[in-house]
């Protein structure tokens, strides 16, 4: 994946196709808390950065909606992302941040440097985790 942009602007597709498994769990880390669910999103051709915006941040808004109770309201605590390429002996990317609020462009200049390991047939993934609390 050469991660080319193969248009500009805010909206730029690129030519690598990315799966991005994803999970929604109670409790920072999950740690004595339970996982609401989780699910991959294939074959993304957006940057991650514009499907996350686009597409998967309000799906998840909508999942929470329909698993948890109305009476509770939750907040993200930090979000864990790993970018990691399938059948690979090099280290992962793996990154912590506040809330939900993901440098995407780390991610991405990650996903980048791994263009010649796409075109060599790997899988690129973008792993997310978004740890969320009660409000009190």
């Amino acid at each position: 994946m050469n991660c080319v942009k193969t248009s500009s602007g805010p909206q730029a597709v690129y030519e690598a196709y990315l799966a991005c498994p994803w999970a929604v769990g109670r409790g920072p880390a999950h740690l004595s808390g339970t996982l609401v669910t989780k699910d991959t999103e294939q074959d993304l051709v957006l940057a991650p950065s514009q499907y996350w915006s686009l597409y998967l941040q309000p799906k998840l808004e909508e999942v929470l909606r329909k698993k948890l109770p109305p009476n509770r309201q939750v907040k993200v605590v930090d979000t864990n992302v790993v970018v990691l390429v399938k059948e690979r002996l090099e280290q992962d990317l793996t990154k912590r941040f506040d809330k939900a609020e993901i440098d995407w462009p780390v991610v991405e200049k990650q996903l980048i440097a791994w263009g010649e390991l796409f075109h060599a047939g790997k899988k690129l993934m973008v792993d997310l985790s978004l740890n969320y609390v009660d409000i009190d």
